[in-house]
């Protein structure tokens, strides 16, 4: 199976000199990370990993990442990255990666009756390179960084459980991810009738039966979906959003996800894009707050900060937890500036 997969890239740098400042400009962060934005369908023989150093006159530096998503998922990358920072700091490794593969894809995936939900939400045929609209070097789309303290994550908790009184509380990622989405759908101005989704990756170690050692090493993610109109969205409450983002995570189960794998062997033949969004209506959510992202320490101590220097299209959004408080959350966004304009003045996300 072929597929068309956009590089994930990460920038840590530690710190050495608590001075340094960072420009506004996205284009710099692009020029630390090496196949910035590359697919592999444009080159197939680029590595599968790049790793860039960048030494700053002030004495710090960054280490920039490149890595393509069919060889890893965000748990493999960052239990990759603070295993190297381990065997970096003299240690022997904690956890040792399990590499077999093929623990995930013999295990054993049921004949589902109907296939139709994968074929809306992802997408397999011959796909023109050519004609995928490449938003990384469109000067009208940009990253932007949103910081939610734990206390504004708490607020938001409490908000949605007030439809829900004697549910658990909603976690914080359904709640920032609820008031993410309602916000931008707000900001992109979208008629009450037309349909938004959700997209998220979720990590399938847990989900399937038996389940995979936490140590397996490849990518097992996939993709939960929860749809409504914008105006359903954007009229009904917080917890509206919230319930349904946690409904589609519950939705992966042992069998969806060997349904999920079924269907991705039928594809064998074709090339596969996953996930399928419709760009300037969805979002899609491809990290978690969770990860150990400022656990990586190669001798220095902990990175200063975590950011991405690019994403592959408009309405990709990353989760990071936030370095100076432990119970905040880090969003970095790649919309437009005209939704930009309107998000930070008519529906503020903060």
């Amino acid at each position: 199976m072929r597929a068309t997969c956009k590089e994930y890239s990460f920038i840590l740098i530690p710190i050495l000199d608590i001075s340094l400042t960072f420009p506004k400009s996205p284009d710099l962060f692009k020029k630390l990370v090496r196949m910035n934005g590359i697919s592999r369908s444009d080159s197939p023989d680029i590595p599968l990993l790049s790793v860039q150093l960048t030494w700053f006159e002030s004495g710090t530096f960054s280490l920039g990442l490149a890595y393509n998503h069919l060889f890893m998922d965000g748990h493999s990358f960052w239990y990759f990255l603070n295993s190297w920072s381990q065997s970096a700091r003299g240690e022997s490794l904690t956890v040792i990666p399990i590499l077999k593969r093929t623990l995930l894809l013999d295990a054993g995936c049921v004949h589902p009756p109907s296939l139709a939900g994968y074929r809306c939400l992802y997408s397999s045929g011959a796909i023109n390179i050519s004609k995928l609209p490449q938003p990384l070097h469109d000067q009208s789309f940009q990253n932007r960084w949103y910081k939610f303290s734990g206390r504004r994550i708490q607020k938001l908790k409490l908000l949605a459980m007030e439809s829900y009184p004697e549910r658990p509380p909603f976690s914080s990622f359904e709640v920032v991810c609820a008031h993410v989405w309602r916000s931008v759908t707000v900001a992109r101005a979208l008629n009450d009738g037309e349909q938004t989704s959700f997209l998220f990756a979720v990590d399938c170690r847990r989900r399937i039966d038996p389940a995979l050692p936490e140590s397996y090493f490849g990518n097992a993610s996939c993709a939960a979906c929860a749809t409504t109109t914008a105006g359903e969205l954007t009229r009904k409450c917080l917890s509206y959003a919230a319930n349904m983002i946690h409904e589609a995570s519950r939705a992966i189960t042992n069998e969806s996800t060997r349904t999920f794998l079924h269907w991705c062997k039928q594809q064998e033949s074709s090339h596969l894009q996953m996930p399928r969004m419709n760009k300037g209506y969805d979002l899609f959510c491809g990290s978690s707050h969770r990860f150990p992202v400022y656990e990586t320490d190669f001798g220095w101590g902990p990175p200063m900060t975590v950011r991405t220097p690019a994403l592959p299209s408009d309405g990709v959004m990353l989760l990071f937890p936030c370095s100076d408080d432990a119970k905040g959350i880090e969003v970095c966004l790649h919309l437009s500036l005209d939704t930009y304009s309107r998000l930070e003045t008519d529906f503020p996300l903060l």
